[in-house]
């Protein structure tokens, strides 16, 4: 909803593509940057005590901007401050959050534990989107805001009541020199590892481009009544890689699949001529970026 929603409050204010995309860069490449050094207090501090800590900044966000959208005092430039404070949050918060999924589930049940987690965030961006584009068609924009800061409440409600007792940690990393170079070495030197971080990188930067692309789509390509809600629909498609990755033949030939996903990742960018292609091609695009990730997760 708040990807949504921010999308197109700036669309709203400038009509700019340019604008949409500086705001997705600002909102994403701290995490770029930033993400390593993440890890590295993930490692040294309780996890726990992080998310809380991500998780109320990042609600407080959401609900600042809902704040200035309902009282009409919004301006490009707070929503490119909003977008970068999100985008710090985020390169402590994921590194975090991944890896509270291993203290949560244990190395036994990790892989259970990563297909549960891919499910839900794919759940989640379906069920989002398809509301925010109902609300923003509705009601108004500032909505789509205010409930995705008050769900934040939930996650703080399922963080304090997990039992620490239940959880695998393990020993804080104490600080050391050289600790983030050692991990790019580690990656650098594990070829599995590399590779399939350079693959997602390459897929990522010329594919994923769909949080600046889609928004002005909708514009272009949907009819006038139905805009707003074909471009929160056709975000993403019905989570069907979560299932896959359940499958033992998925296993055992997860390269060939995974270069399949990438041809039909690539489907998507054509022209469309009309509201039905681009919602087909949307869906096509949707199905196959979400095999594709999901392999890459459960790898």
């Amino acid at each position: 909803m708040q990807t949504i929603g921010q999308a197109w409050l700036v669309l709203e204010l400038t009509g700019s593509g340019t604008a949409l995309g500086l705001v997705t860069a600002l909102q994403f490449l701290p995490i770029l940057i930033l993400g390593p050094l993440g890890g590295v207090v993930a490692d040294r501090f309780s996890k726990r005590k992080i998310l809380f800590i991500t998780q109320i900044t990042a609600g407080f966000l959401a609900a600042i901007l809902g704040v200035l959208v309902a009282t009409h005092t919004v301006q490009l430039w707070m929503v490119y401050v909003l977008a970068l404070a999100l985008g710090l949050v985020g390169a402590l918060d994921n590194p975090t959050r991944q890896t509270f999924i291993f203290e949560m589930a244990g190395s036994d049940e990790i892989g259970n534990a990563v297909t549960l987690n891919s499910m839900e965030v794919n759940l989640a961006r379906i069920i989002g989107p398809a509301v925010a584009g109902v609300i923003i068609a509705s009601i108004g924009l500032a909505l789509c805001f205010f409930i995705n800061a008050a769900s934040y409440v939930a996650v703080l409600a399922c963080l304090f009541l997990i039992n620490s007792r239940h959880l695998h940690k393990r020993e804080p990393v104490k600080r050391a020199k050289g600790q983030l170079r050692e991990g790019f070495r580690y990656v650098r030197h594990t070829p599995l590892l590399f590779d399939v971080l350079m693959m997602f990188a390459i897929v990522g930067t010329l594919t994923y481009e769909f949080q600046i692309s889609l928004a002005p789509s909708g514009k272009v390509y949907v009819p006038w009544q139905c805009e707003r809600l074909c471009v929160a629909h056709v975000r993403h498609g019905p989570g069907g890689g979560d299932w896959r990755t359940r499958d033992r033949r998925t296993q055992e030939n997860r390269p060939a699949r995974t270069c399949g996903d990438c041809t039909g990742l690539g489907s998507y960018d054509y022209p469309c001529g009309d509201s039905t292609q681009f919602v087909a091609g949307g869906v096509c695009y949707g199905t196959c970026g979400d095999l594709l990730h999901t392999l890459y997760i459960s790898w």
